[in-house]
């Protein structure tokens, strides 16, 4: 897959128009999203936006881009994203940070560099997705722990 990086979305608007898959990979953050966009023609966009669902979907669908999947992985701050993307008819997967291939030796740990990555291993069907809870189990896996923290 040849790299192009691209300043601007027209590219991938165009890729997504023929049809080419677009693969986004996204280091989520309380504060902020830094989001990779990656067509299987190799055209790349980066860029970083403020934490909000909705506001991340709204800036694909307002293009018109497909999204052939999107990653993200698995943190503390929780299953929103997946279910806005999911509710959206984005298909979505939550990954264990155990479970992303690291590459040997000492590289860069960057939120720009963890979104590439995480496109990248999509694109190429390296990543498994965790099961994701539904609310409701996960409102009582949270009181549970609540309950846990209080007794001790």
């Amino acid at each position: 897959m040849a790299r192009k990086s691209v300043s601007r979305w027209d590219e991938i608007e165009e890729e997504s128009k023929k049809g080419v898959e677009i693969w986004v990979g996204v280091d989520v953050h309380k504060l902020s999203y830094a989001v990779m966009v990656l067509s299987s023609n190799g055209i790349r966009h980066n860029f970083t936006t403020p934490a909000n669902n909705q506001g991340l979907i709204k800036q694909f669908m307002d293009r018109g881009i497909r999204i052939t999947q999107l990653a993200y992985e698995a943190g503390p701050t929780g299953f929103g994203l997946y279910r806005a993307c999911t509710a959206a008819g984005i298909n979505a997967m939550v990954v264990a940070t155990s479970r992303i291939p690291r590459t040997p030796g000492k590289t860069a740990k960057t939120d720009k560099a963890d979104s590439a990555k995480l496109a990248e291993y999509l694109a190429k069907g390296l990543l498994k997705s965790i099961e994701v809870p539904s609310e409701a189990q996960e409102a009582v896996r949270s009181k549970s722990r609540r309950r846990s923290k209080i007794s001790q």
